[in-house]
């Protein structure tokens, strides 16, 4: 089985090389859509800044200009949603916290948009195609409003919300896109991509008990990394 695969990749990429000659410059545009898989500390919380997320959806239209055949100008515009998990949220509060209350979590998603430029490199002909990118821009990232609620019985219980907040800043794109062409200039995109960026909130928490409120702020700094796996239709010109 890995003899056939490993055969099957070096013929694809060599009759990419033989039609290489009929691409002068390919330009292409793009609208993907897939999985959004979040990484490192997108993944994970604390008991002040529960970011812990599931798989979500991943959206972008992108677009190459080539000076020649292998090398290109990229400009790439997205964004990804992910949602928390509410019940692993709870659980995981319960036990930071120590308490034998019952916990229940609310929240949004997390929403993430940008907007990236940057060199291309492909191979291939006009059937097959392989392209690599490294793109740099702007990700503007909107924390959402996450309020946790502790029921300890007897008329005691504990409200906290983490606020809303919004951050921009800079971030990467990077990866690897296989194009089949179908028919004529339409074709298919197969896109395995990450996106990375480092975020600063002011992370804004506010504590309610039934005696009391208490407001803290504190600077945090979050870096987001996500998978993105999607598929979509491309126009070759």
């Amino acid at each position: 089985m890995k003899k056939l695969l490993s055969l099957t990749l070096i013929s694809l990429f060599f009759f990419s090389l033989q039609a290489q000659d009929e691409v002068d410059k390919p330009n292409f545009i793009s609208l993907n859509v897939g999985p959004s898989l979040a990484l490192k500390d997108y993944q994970s919380m604390d008991s002040l800044d529960p970011v812990n997320t599931n798989i979500g959806l991943a959206l972008s239209i992108e677009s190459g200009f080539f000076l020649n055949k292998y090398l290109g100008l990229g400009l790439s515009v997205g964004g990804f949603i992910n949602p928390i998990d509410r019940n692993d949220l709870a659980n995981q509060y319960q036990t930071h916290a120590n308490t034998n209350g019952i916990v229940t979590a609310q929240s949004e998603k997390w929403v993430n948009v940008y907007g990236m430029v940057g060199p291309y490199l492909s191979f291939g002909g006009k059937i097959i195609r392989i392209d690599l990118k490294f793109l740099m821009g702007a990700v503007n990232s909107s924390k959402p409003e996450v309020t946790i609620e502790v029921d300890e019985g007897g008329g005691q219980s504990l409200k906290q919300v983490s606020a809303a907040e919004i951050s921009t800043a800079f971030g990467y794109n990077y990866g690897a896109h296989l194009r089949l062409n179908v028919f004529g200039p339409l074709g298919i995109r197969i896109n395995v991509e990450g996106i990375s960026t480092r975020q600063q909130f002011d992370n804004k928490v506010e504590y309610v008990s039934s005696s009391e409120s208490l407001t803290t702020q504190e600077k945090m700094k979050t870096e987001l990394k996500n998978l993105n796996l999607s598929a979509g239709l491309i126009l070759n010109f």
